[in-house]
């Protein structure tokens, strides 16, 4: 799973480091079959975020990176606004709380998705900003598992990304450097898919984000479902991931032709 930290493998297209604390969660593809493996060991991560449902009064999620923003403007709204913080360590959401005993690392790492408004990628949250972030959502969360929550964090949202250039692959003649321009997390309001798995049995999504993308002028919608995955006795935490264009009718032939190519 990701917290869109850097949780990916040196073979995905996510970012990671060979040191990562982190090893055993894996991420599902929509047909259930393993696509990469986080390195990341959230056994004990009580106050992760990829493992509990949002405080039931968030409307935020804290699942989505950070980006640099070029105005080096501090911002504040937490981790799903489209202006995001700085990597300016004086910056208010930067600085250790009151009430920290442990100093965390304040340095972001850059993703490999790219900005709609720029040449550069998001980069996402540093450890003190992830930690930071929690405490303003209402999480209890602490300063020693916060290296292994950004690294699962990061992974997540790398992992998303792969799955949108999947899709946006049918679109390379027209489009060869798509780009997002805008994401949201929406815990609190499921998918209608989400909701027609649920009534037949299916478990609820943990988190829901919905990302539009920019293709080359033409903004296109995604819709991301995040669930927990099928238990494995070997690995103490596993993430599913639903990824697909909203239910338009270009994406209705997009998701036809996906689901063609997986046959």
């Amino acid at each position: 799973m990701s917290c869109p930290v850097q949780h990916t493998n040196p073979s995905t297209s996510s970012p990671s480091s060979s040191s990562s604390p982190v090893n055993q969660a894996q991420i599902s593809s929509p047909d259930n079959k393993t696509s990469s493996q986080c390195p990341a060991n959230h056994q004990n991560i009580p106050s992760c975020p990829v493992l509990h449902s949002q405080p039931s009064t968030s409307k935020e999620s804290i699942f989505l990176g950070h980006s640099v923003n070029q105005q080096n403007t501090p911002q504040t709204q937490g981790c799903n606004s489209t202006t995001l913080q700085t990597n300016n360590t004086k910056s208010g959401d930067a600085l250790p709380t009151a009430d920290q005993h442990i100093p965390l690392l304040n340095q972001g790492i850059a993703s490999t998705i790219p900005r709609a408004d720029s040449d550069n990628t998001y980069v996402y949250p540093s450890p003190q900003r992830f930690y930071n972030a929690m405490k303003r959502k209402g999480w209890s969360p602490k300063e020693q598992d916060m290296e292994m929550a950004v690294s699962i964090h990061n992974t997540i949202n790398e992992e998303c990304w792969k799955r949108v250039l999947e899709y946006e692959k049918f679109h390379e003649n027209s489009c060869s450097q798509p780009k997002l321009f805008h994401f949201e997390g929406r815990p609190n309001d499921p998918s209608p898919k989400a909701k027609i798995k649920s009534w037949i049995g299916y478990s609820k999504p943990f988190d829901r984000h919905d990302w539009t993308v920019d293709r080359c002028g033409k903004k296109v919608h995604y819709i991301i479902d995040f669930y927990e995955g099928k238990p494995d006795p070997h690995k103490p935490l596993s993430v599913y991931l639903d990824v697909r264009p909203s239910l338009t009718l270009q994406g209705g032939i997009d998701r036809l032709r996906m689901w063609l190519q997986n046959r």
